[in-house]
């Protein structure tokens, strides 16, 4: 007879556990910010105890950079998958901008990728971050462009923060008009006369 549950018994729930404590920190970061957002309300949200979730996340900063690498993986998974039925390589790579401007839009990740993590995080770490998910693959499709001689720049890397730079100002301003939907087929216009300079 068993005595409890077996060790991937309990790998799993414990992993269900930090899901549940991960949506619930999206959400109230989301829509409250960073400094509104208590572990105590976190907690409630997600249906744990306090001790529970530092069981999991050292702190609150530990947390909100769960959440937020999470965000950046999964738009970089998109990214990818939106540029997936395009024919050639410029094609992915505006596929991609003009995908990730039209995420932006959730006012929830605009809240946590443009207006907390640079300062909760640092900006050298949450660069780092960047490197890892969407900044790091923009920065290889313009080396590759580069390689294949279809583009012409000083350095991709510096190109890549450029546009990136951009496409956040971008997304910005698109959700700020009052008409949201109409600016960002503006700025998705321009960003993609941006892009098509540095073609060869």
């Amino acid at each position: 007879m068993s005595n409890g549950p077996t060790a991937t018994r309990r790998q799993a729930l414990s992993e269900q556990t930090r899901r549940e404590i991960l949506a619930a920190a999206r959400d109230a970061f989301g829509r409250l910010g960073y400094e509104a957002a208590s572990v105590g309300l976190i907690a409630r949200a997600a249906h744990v105890t306090t001790g529970a979730l530092y069981h999991h996340f050292a702190d609150k900063p530990a947390l909100f950079a769960a959440v937020a690498e999470e965000i950046e993986a999964e738009l970089a998974r998109a990214v990818v998958k939106a540029g997936e039925a395009a024919t050639d390589p410029w094609a992915r790579l505006e596929a991609a901008a003009l995908y990730t401007l039209d995420h932006l839009l959730d006012a929830k990740i605009r809240r946590i990728v443009l207006v907390d993590a640079p300062t909760v995080l640092g900006a050298v770490a949450w660069r780092a971050v960047q490197m890892r998910h969407g900044l790091g693959l923009a920065t290889q499709a313009l080396q590759g462009l580069l390689d294949a001689g279809l583009a012409r720049m000083a350095d991709p890397a510096l190109a890549a923060q450029m546009l990136l730079a951009a496409l956040l100002q971008g997304a910005e301003a698109a959700a700020r008009a009052d008409d949201p939907r109409a600016a960002l087929a503006l700025v998705q216009r321009d960003l993609l006369m941006l892009l098509r300079a540095y073609r060869a």
